[in-house]
């Protein structure tokens, strides 16, 4: 029943990618791909004379194409199964990034460790070591913009607190580096 569900949906452009991934871009082609279907069913039903017989045909068709490379883009992609599988970053290169981080050479640790914070296959471990080396950079925003968004994943929930610890502190240090400013003009 679940899978003639995805299959379905499979064939809306965009669909299970917003929906699984919360992929903006997915939603907007979803969107998209709605208004089209509505003109072609306004044009056909209630409007026949809004495009000529070939037009209309033109962009069932084209609409059709649409739905099957959507299809074709979603098996390709495992948006078809009922699980996707998580990948994250492999312990060895975690304890590698981690080694370079406890030396202070943060640059080596986020090269290793940015591939794995990308939405939508995020890890939790490496986005918050990631978190950590943005604080020690002093680049407090976007250390709390990558706080903020791992607290949203699912699988984050086990992280939560560690997350909320690491916001205090990038706050902290935040509002101490700024009043620090304050006071040297």
């Amino acid at each position: 029943m679940y899978f003639i569900a995805r299959m379905t949906f499979g064939f809306w452009p965009g669909s299970l990618p917003a929906w699984r991934d919360g992929d903006l871009r997915g939603l907007l082609i979803a969107i998209a791909f709605g208004a089209g279907l509505n003109i072609a069913w306004i044009a056909s039903l209630v409007w026949p004379l809004w495009f000529s017989p070939i037009r209309l045909g033109l962009l069932w068709g084209l609409l059709g194409t649409i739905a099957c490379v959507s299809m074709a883009f979603c098996a390709i992609h495992g948006y078809l199964s009922p699980y996707r599988t998580f990948v994250g970053c492999p312990d060895a290169r975690l304890l590698q990034a981690q080694s370079h981080y406890l030396r202070a050479e943060y640059f080596e640790a986020e090269k290793i460790l940015s591939p794995y914070c990308r939405a939508p296959q995020c890890d939790v471990e490496a986005a918050l070591l990631v978190a950590s080396i943005l604080r020690r950079t002093e680049r407090y925003q976007a250390s709390l913009e990558m706080l903020d968004r791992i607290a949203l994943l699912d699988r984050a929930r086990s992280w939560l607190e560690e997350i909320e610890q690491e916001k205090r502190i990038v706050l902290k240090q935040k509002i101490r580096t700024q009043t620090e400013a304050i006071g040297k003009t």
